[in-house]
């Protein structure tokens, strides 16, 4: 008698009927000739075409958001390769499974609530047919060559290599994944045939110019003359390049974006069992190189509800960024606030007569980002009435977040930063005081709390404020951490070989059992203090998001308990009206020829707590993603608005023009 299929086994056959030919394949394809990527038939997309002074770069005309009117895209990821085919004829597969009709890509907004919807769906099902599903859904996106055959939707990536040398409180290691898109912006194909055409994409909504290379006058964006590490490796392996195009097309292609989110689904549940034969635990990290995962966190809570339910340990997410992303541990989900630079740059100049004298510069992105900052470290809420919770009703914590400074890695300044400083005293913007609440003004014009919010010292203070001159500053306490060493091999004279690691969600492990308060009676989040990588230049370590640390700041902290003091209101004060203006560095990019791969690796692939390129893309996120969306809509009158308005000087002074900021 013949066994009966399996659930899964029933799917698997629904999934190849699909295209009525084994997996992978679609029937009626013309056969696809390597190399050059030239086949026997004329593509309909080829028109819109045109070369660029980089034989291994193209153009597309394709609009987007922004006034975007066309796309500079790897070459490689359009025609393919002698070892995999590219865009060009993965859509061909892509309209056999689903469809040739134009379909309009969705938004980031758009595929959030078509994740949220098939997720309720999908997880009211028994965990059998949950588990079919996830199958089916996989061996679509597989039959339409989004997916390879061996693959599912998580990367290794060795971004996330210093994992592999930790271990959990119970000795178990990691098997770390990632999940990874085009960056900045990415080319969508919308139907197939005659009818078909491109639309630019923008995965990163809280990009900046100087990250993303921005829209050029004549409506071009083209990632590769950004600062942002991802482009790189797009540009220089085939594969990667096809692989996150075809990421990218699948989450926002309104027919594929459900079979998207159960494929990740099942790709995260298979990859947790297979840790659990071995006896380890997976660790996630969503938006690796782009902005467009917002499902994962509610993935990995409802799968570790499952596995709770079996005894089994959860699924870690770790991730970063500036948006609204939920922080929130008691789910395995982890998030680290990206670097946010000080609002006054503290510098040494020499004047006209060549002595040098101590300038403040103000940061205007910086003061205008400090409420984020405040919000996301120190109060955990969405605004002054309504604290962050969870799923389960919970106050989330405030998040830690990283803080680049601008000495040199591994220099005696550095280990001696790492010796004195232990807590940063974090002054505020300042506010005009008749703005304020009533309970605020009822504190009067200076005030310093213990963590159960009682009057005390400045000394024995957990946070504070004074007014000057009209205007209040607050300051909250926060905890510093230095970077926490792994050991990765050794050194060729025997001695372990550190480096900074990266599991931030181990990072509570090692801060002070007493932590500072916050005033909403919350433990403020810590602050992960690190440098610049060895190979950055000399100019790029005074940077509008890199703090000064010199020789004062150090003697301020032995004298005070390791304290260093950021945006001191004095300090606030001097900066008001000079503007602060980076060095200026001639760029230039080399084609052809390689010379090795240290710098590179670690200058662009390196991860945040490593890498300044990476750093300086996510200092500058919104701080919502509706923020970003509505930024990246109207980005070109906005800078031509703001850069108007600095020349005739009708912003006025940063602490002058806190109050109506905030009426606005």
């Amino acid at each position: 008698m013949k066994k009966p299929k399996s659930a899964i086994e029933q799917a698997l056959s629904v999934a190849k009927s699909v295209t009525n030919s084994p997996v992978g394949v679609a029937k009626d394809v013309a056969p696809v000739v390597g190399g050059e990527g030239k086949d026997e038939y004329s593509h309909p997309a080829d028109a819109n075409i045109e070369t660029t002074d980089n034989p291994n770069r193209i153009k597309f005309k394709a609009q987007g958001p922004a006034g975007v009117k066309a796309i500079v895209v790897p070459r490689h990821m359009w025609t393919g390769s002698s070892r995999s085919i590219g865009m060009r004829e993965i859509n061909r597969y892509r309209a056999q499974v689903y469809g040739a009709e134009n379909r309009d890509p969705l938004t980031l907004g758009e595929i959030e609530k078509a994740h949220k919807q098939a997720m309720q769906s999908h997880f009211a099902k028994p965990v059998a047919e949950q588990r079919a599903a996830e199958a089916a859904a996989l061996e679509r996106l597989r039959a339409a060559r989004h997916i390879s055959h061996k693959s599912d939707t998580l990367d290794e990536s060795a971004k996330l290599d210093t994992i592999n040398y930790e271990e959990d409180a119970q000795g178990r290691k990691f098997d770390a994944y990632g999940s990874k898109g085009v960056a900045g912006h990415a080319l969508y194909t919308s139907g197939h045939g005659p009818n078909q055409k491109q639309v630019v994409l923008n995965t990163c909504p809280g990009q900046t110019t100087g990250c993303g290379g921005g829209v050029s006058a004549d409506g071009v964006v083209d990632t590769i003359k950004g600062t942002c590490f991802a482009p790189n490796a797009e540009s220089q392996y085939a594969d990667s390049a096809i692989r996150r195009a075809c990421h990218a097309q699948a989450k926002h292609d309104p027919k594929m974006t459900q079979d998207w989110i159960l494929a990740h689904i099942g790709s995260l549940r298979n990859a947790a069992e297979r840790a659990d034969k071995k006896g380890r635990i997976v660790l996630f990290r969503p938006n690796i190189v782009d902005e467009s995962d917002r499902s994962s966190r509610e993935v990995v809570a409802t799968l570790n509800k499952q596995r709770a339910e079996k005894g089994l340990p959860a699924i870690i997410g770790n991730s970063y960024g500036k948006t609204n992303e939920l922080n929130d541990p008691e789910n395995g989900w982890y998030v680290t606030y990206s670097n946010s630079g000080p609002k006054v740059k503290r510098s040494v100049r020499a004047d006209e007569n060549g002595r040098e004298k101590k300038v403040f510069h103000s940061v205007r992105d910086n003061y205008q980002r400090d409420a984020s900052r405040v919000r996301a470290t120190i109060t955990a809420m969405e605004n002054r009435d309504k604290d962050l919770v969870n799923e389960q009703g919970n106050l989330t914590p405030p998040k830690n977040s990283y803080m680049v400074i601008d000495a040199k890695r591994d220099s005696d300044h550095a280990k001696n930063i790492e010796k004195a400083v232990k807590y940063a005293k974090y002054w505020s913007a300042p506010r005009k005081v008749q703005l304020l609440s009533t309970a605020e003004q009822n504190e009067g014009g200076e005030g310093h709390f213990d963590g159960n919010g009682n009057p005390t010292t400045p000394d024995k203070a957990h946070y504070g404020h004074v007014v000057r001159n009209g205007m209040r500053y607050d300051y909250q306490k926060q905890h510093i951490l230095h970077p926490r060493l792994v050991q990765v091999g050794v050194n060729k004279d025997g001695t372990p070989h550190m480096v900074p690691t990266d599991s931030r969600f181990r990072d509570e492990e090692y801060l002070p059992r007493k932590r500072f308060k916050t005033k909403n009676g919350k433990v403020a989040g810590a602050i992960l203090m690190t440098t610049p990588t060895t190979s950055t230049s000399n100019d790029a370590h005074e940077s509008e998001f890199t703090h000064h640390v010199d020789d004062g700041h150090l003697e301020h902290a032995r004298k005070n308990n390791g304290e260093y003091e950021i945006d001191a209101p004095h300090e606030q004060e001097k900066a008001a009206n000079t503007p602060y203006a980076a060095p200026q560095t001639v760029k230039f990019r080399a084609y052809g020829g390689a010379v090795g791969h240290g710098v590179l690796d670690e200058a662009h692939d390196g991860m945040p707590s490593q890498s300044l390129a990476v750093q300086m893309h996510y200092a500058h996120r919104p701080e919502t993603w509706e923020e970003a969306e509505t930024n990246a809509a109207r980005a070109p009158s906005n800078r031509a608005v703001q850069r108007a308005l600095q020349i005739t000087g009708g912003l006025g002074t940063v602490p002058a023009m806190m109050g109506s900021a905030r009426r606005r």
